[in-house]
């Protein structure tokens, strides 16, 4: 399956809701960085600025980014199927189901996505983070109830 990152009508579909939404607006409006995206397959890079994604390449520019948010194409699949982004980028579990939930390192299990960079400016932006993906569910659903 080609990844949903080189489909060039879901990015402008995604960047036109993401620029659309007043709370990523707020949690970008200082916000002066880039981020690069990864799907193990493509690296898509946005750049945002004063609450807005202004730019976008399909690949990490020269410059490199701010920080990068990555996760197997799998990962990404589960955001659209409806599983919390919380559960796919923090480590261990949140749903317990017993003592054998708790013992022996059960917990212990790492995130699926990664945040690498500048971790600083990656937690100040941490709820625009999750409207980034969101908002990549809701493109997703409305690009393959299109087709």
């Amino acid at each position: 399956m080609r990844s949903r990152f080189e489909n060039p009508i879901f990015i402008s579909n995604w960047i036109a809701a993401i620029n659309e939404d007043p709370a990523f607006n707020a949690a970008t409006e200082w916000f002066d960085g880039s981020i690069l995206l990864s799907d193990g397959h493509t690296n898509p890079w946005i750049k945002i600025y004063n609450g807005q994604i202004i730019d976008h390449l399909p690949h990490m520019p020269p410059i490199g980014y701010t920080f990068k948010l990555s996760a197997p194409s799998w990962a990404w699949d589960e955001l659209v199927t409806g599983t919390p982004f919380t559960d796919l980028l923090m480590g261990g579990k949140r749903r317990f189901n017993g003592p054998e939930d708790i013992v022996e390192g059960a917990n212990m299990t790492p995130g699926i996505f990664s945040l690498e960079g500048d971790l600083m400016s990656a937690h100040r932006v941490i709820e625009a983070i999750y409207l980034l993906t969101d908002h990549y569910r809701e493109a997703s659903s409305l690009m393959e109830s299109a087709q």
